[in-house]
């Protein structure tokens, strides 16, 4: 028997096998894809991002090499095992209707190992074009899977942005990561249906909406808290003064108060700024400078009174002032060196008015 004869029929049993085998193949990855999208929510996770930008709002596939040579590999042994099924049918139909079923088993075993071959090489060469078609089909019936999902995770998005210029305004970042949540949510849920992740996806909506006014809130008493922190440190005061207004932008500026506002601890991080804006607060009361009145008018000023007011009434304000004033209520030095400079105003635009009355 010529070796041009067993060439042949080394062909015949391996042309149609590596055909059969290649319709196998793209038969078997739109069901591989829908499999690993509906029970494998790891490989989801590596391969499936979701992204919104102006020119696209969908799912996209990574290029995760081990992960790809994992999906083709499984495909291939799949498509070449449908290949080599379709061989030995071959071999067993020639075989048996032929006078030389020798020369159609080794034909099949040739065949058999192209075969082989022709998988291992394409699994080697065409790793480009694979991973192209895999992660294409993939993406696009993750695309059709979520597309119910698509618009909240926009409305996701958009909130996630405007808390993260809401942290941005305070030179902070959020911890938590409100897109990245929502497509966890919608791939851990894959296998429940749409349903399953809309409902997931709603929750995750509404509370980055409810974080979104609560950092907003906040962010506006940060603002102001820093403003008046501002006008405070512009005061010339002593320095039992100064070393408080430290301290006070030690506690505004520390970990603790970061940390409550990223990590959206919002109860903790509202009780610490307002104790830091009451602190500022009393620190705002401090007298600008230490100027004592000098003249009669300086003296009403002082006082909040006018030339029309009569002594009685002027005398009656500044007993209630030095009650309010007195340096024994005060709560720290801060405060006593307030009083004390306060008291000293008091009494000295006191004298300068009695003096004109007489």
């Amino acid at each position: 028997m010529s070796a041009r004869l067993l060439i042949l029929a080394a062909l015949l049993t391996t042309v149609i096998p590596i055909l059969v085998g290649a319709g196998a193949f793209f038969v078997a990855l739109p069901w591989w894809t829908d499999s690993v999208l509906s029970r494998d929510p790891g490989t989801c996770m590596r391969k499936l991002q979701f992204v919104v930008s102006d020119e696209y709002v969908g799912w996209v596939s990574s290029s995760d090499q081990t992960d790809f040579r994992n999906s083709s590999y499984r495909l291939l042994f799949y498509a070449t095992s449908v290949a080599l099924v379709v061989t030995l049918i071959e071999v067993a139909a020639f075989a048996s209707a032929s006078a030389v079923p020798l020369f159609w088993c080794l034909s099949g075993a040739i065949g058999s190992v192209i075969v082989l071959f022709e998988a291992f090489t394409i699994a080697w060469l065409a790793q480009t074009p694979l991973r192209r078609t895999i992660n294409c089909t993939l993406q696009q019936h993750a695309n059709e899977r979520f597309a119910l999902a698509t618009q909240t995770m926009r409305e996701i998005r958009d909130v996630a942005r405007q808390i993260d210029g809401t942290y941005a305004s305070m030179s902070l970042r959020a911890r938590t990561n409100v897109l990245e949540l929502g497509r966890h949510a919608v791939l851990e849920r894959a296998s429940g249906g749409p349903a399953s992740a809309m409902v997931e996806l709603i929750g995750i909506k509404t509370k980055s909406e409810h974080d979104l006014r609560c950092v907003r809130y906040l962010a506006t008493l940060f603002a102001n808290v820093q403003t008046k922190l501002d006008e405070v440190k512009a005061i010339r005061g002593s320095g039992a003064l100064q070393e408080r207004v430290k301290q006070i932008e030690n506690l505004f500026y520390s970990y603790d108060l970061a940390g409550a506002l990223e990590d959206a601890r919002w109860r903790d991080a509202y009780e610490q700024l307002k104790q830091i804006g009451s602190a500022v607060g009393r620190l705002c009361e401090t007298p600008r400078g230490s100027t004592m009145p000098e003249s009669v008018k300086d003296a009403y000023h002082t006082l909040n009174v006018s030339e029309e007011t009569p002594l009685q009434n002027i005398k009656a304000v500044v007993n209630a002032y030095r009650r309010v004033w007195h340096p024994d209520l005060a709560r720290d030095e801060v405060e006593l060196d307030q009083f004390k400079l306060r008291m000293q105003q008091i009494n000295v635009a006191w004298d300068i008015i009695r003096k004109a009355a007489e």
